[in-house]
């Protein structure tokens, strides 16, 4: 998966992280605008900083996004954003906030494999389920849910 757009200048901090073959990048500092921390996870250091840095810019351009929501101005495929709970989120979640945890917010940023399909879809790529679920038990929206596209 590659970013769609160049990396813009940005007031938006990204940190990336390798732990064994776990790969994850997160923001720090979305919090503090009273919009959700992203983390996305399964990408390399550069792509995953690339994707996350696209995906603040989308967010603040839409003034928020909310779990379910799909984004086609990431990357060169939509990807979704699913809500991370703090209780998954773990030391993610302190280095993030640095607060509460009560006023931690997150959203992963889901990506679909090389067909479309994301994690929870039959047929989706076993390697980009695995590196996905690090943080959340990757479970379709529910079936009530329309997604509002970016």
């Amino acid at each position: 998966m590659t970013d769609r757009s160049p990396e813009k200048h940005s007031p938006v901090v990204v940190r990336s992280f390798q732990n064994r073959d776990e790969l994850w990048s997160h923001t720090v500092g979305m919090i503090d605008r009273g919009l959700p921390e992203l983390l996305v996870s399964g990408l390399d250091q550069a792509r995953g900083r690339a994707i996350l840095m696209n995906a603040a810019h989308d967010v603040l351009d839409r003034a928020g996004v909310v779990d379910g929501d799909l984004s086609t101005r990431i990357a060169d495929r939509n990807v979704m954003f699913r809500s991370l709970p703090v209780e998954r989120a773990g030391l993610y979640a302190l280095e993030a906030a640095n607060r509460d945890p009560q006023q931690f917010h997150a959203l992963q940023v889901v990506w679909p494999d090389e067909e479309g399909l994301f994690p929870w879809s039959s047929g989706c790529d076993p390697e980009v389920v695995r590196s996905q679920s690090l943080f959340v038990d990757l479970e379709p929206p529910s079936e009530a849910y329309s997604p509002r596209m970016s």
